[in-house]
């Protein structure tokens, strides 16, 4: 998520303009990385700025970049008004303001949150938008809507979070609320639902005795990701009390593994055979497992190394 105010300057900083897409949440692999040579390591008013543009409303999900256009969200009249916003990415010219959803009800939202902080993801010829259970929406790059989902129900007290990801034709969802949990797939070109799977492994959440936490305590906002372990696609999403994989083209849980807590946020990464999953080892208490993928419940030796001093509550881990 990114904590700005649209209303705000949004920079382009780069000393030239890269060709590289940058098409979801944390970039091209889903793992903050980039082959892009030459980036500036330095900025002020004056240096390594190309551009500046006003952009409308308040959003805070990160910029995305296909082509020479740059999407992101953004939300007005208090999150009951939802947009797609694109800019020019060689002049900064805004170029389409799409209300794309509207509410009677924007729902409650954590104070460092907004209405519109799910990170848009691209194919080149269509936007994706989430904006978890007010609904979700593609639009083509001439900014016309294509289609709409809004049959999703799911309580995000602390507002939407979780990132759209894209696999082939499936456009995949994380909806983790306080009263309903489960990953969905659509059709990318037509929104329809393609399957759906319900969380598991949360029976520990019945054992909480705090009141306030017991009411919450299923909630997660956390973005998965999909990679390939020995030949097979597996895609891996952290939820609360529990990280689990599943097949991207039916939702069969694969794999999962066990922690304490929930609010999880973190998206997973990969390397060195091993997911890397910030969980947590008590409740507000963050840390980061490295697993080896298998199948079932995760034996002990499959949790390689866990490391919990220190450890963010929002931030994802990047090898």
């Amino acid at each position: 998520m990114r904590l700005i105010d649209l209303s705000l300057l949004i920079l382009l900083i780069t000393t030239r303009l890269y060709s590289a897409d940058w098409p979801q949440f944390r970039g091209p692999d889903g793992q903050g990385h980039s082959n892009a040579k030459g980036i500036p390591i330095e900025w002020s008013e004056e240096k390594n700025i190309t551009w500046k543009s006003k952009v409308p409303g308040q959003g805070w999900s990160s910029p995305v970049i296909a082509g020479n256009q740059i999407w992101m969200t953004s939300a007005e009249d208090k999150g009951k008004s939802l947009h797609a916003v694109c800019l020019n990415k060689t002049t900064g010219k805004l170029l389409y303001d799409v209300e794309v959803l509207t509410t009677k009800d924007a729902g409650p939202r954590h104070k460092l949150n907004g209405f519109a902080s799910p990170t848009p993801v691209l194919d080149g010829s269509h936007v994706y938008v989430h904006f978890g259970p007010r609904g979700t929406v593609c639009l083509d790059t001439a900014g016309e809507v294509v289609w709409k989902n809004t049959e999703f129900e799911f309580d995000v007290i602390q507002g939407a979070a979780s990132s759209p990801i894209l696999h082939g034709n499936l456009l995949i969802l994380t909806c983790d609320g306080i009263d309903h949990q489960f990953i969905v797939a659509l059709d990318k070109y037509t929104g329809k639902l393609k399957w759906k799977q319900p969380r598991a492994r949360l029976e520990a959440t019945v054992k909480e005795t705090h009141p306030g936490r017991k009411r919450i305590n299923k909630m997660a906002y956390s973005t998965p990701l999909i990679q390939t372990i020995n030949g097979k696609l597996q895609l891996i999403c952290s939820g609360a009390f529990h990280s689990a994989a599943y097949n991207p083209a039916t939702g069969k849980e694969l794999w999962w593994f066990p922690y304490t807590g929930f609010s999880i946020v973190g998206r997973p990464s990969y390397g060195n055979g091993l997911f890397y999953v910030v969980g947590s080892i008590r409740q507000d208490h963050f840390c980061v497992f490295a697993v080896k993928p298998g199948q079932g419940e995760l034996k002990d030796d499959q949790r390689v190394w866990q490391f919990s001093t220190g450890i963010g509550h929002v931030p994802s881990p990047i090898l």
